[in-house]
């Protein structure tokens, strides 16, 4: 779900309307060096070893960046299938976890891009960044 959200806010950078090229450019690398020392100190947290780390951060990687792929080019596709199969593969790990909840995922999701996308440009220059919360939104 934070690889979901991470994409959604780096798609948003990449809107028309959205801050400059280089300004977005920097504001993505930002947002990715933070994600990555968080999950860095996360997994140290949980013990693995300095030795071990940087695997760990590269299958990390891997997973952000085919996963962040995979639901934009699913949201750049008419219709619904192509981000129903992204959520289902990335989120539940191709277990279904039944078509009304999977549908619903999908909705917020639809609606989180609107979401972002009606924030002003200064406010994310900022570090405002606000999502819709799950609960209000799913209930």
């Amino acid at each position: 779900m934070i690889v979901l959200h991470i994409a959604l806010f780096l798609r948003r950078l990449k809107d028309p309307g959205a801050p400059g090229r280089d300004e977005a450019q920097a504001i993505s690398q930002a947002t990715i060096d933070f994600m990555a020392a968080d999950l860095d100190r996360s997994i140290r947290e949980m013990g693995v070893g300095d030795l071990s780390v940087s695997r760990y951060m590269k299958r990390l990687g891997e997973g952000l960046y085919g996963r962040a792929a995979a639901y934009d080019s699913a949201l750049d596709q008419p219709g619904r299938s192509t981000l129903l199969e992204a959520l289902l593969r990335n989120v539940y790990g191709g277990h279904s976890p039944g078509g009304q909840i999977l549908a619903a995922i999908a909705d917020y999701v639809y609606a989180q891009r609107q979401h972002l996308a009606g924030q002003p440009n200064e406010k994310i220059r900022a570090g405002q960044i606000n999502f819709i919360q799950p609960d209000r939104f799913l209930s």
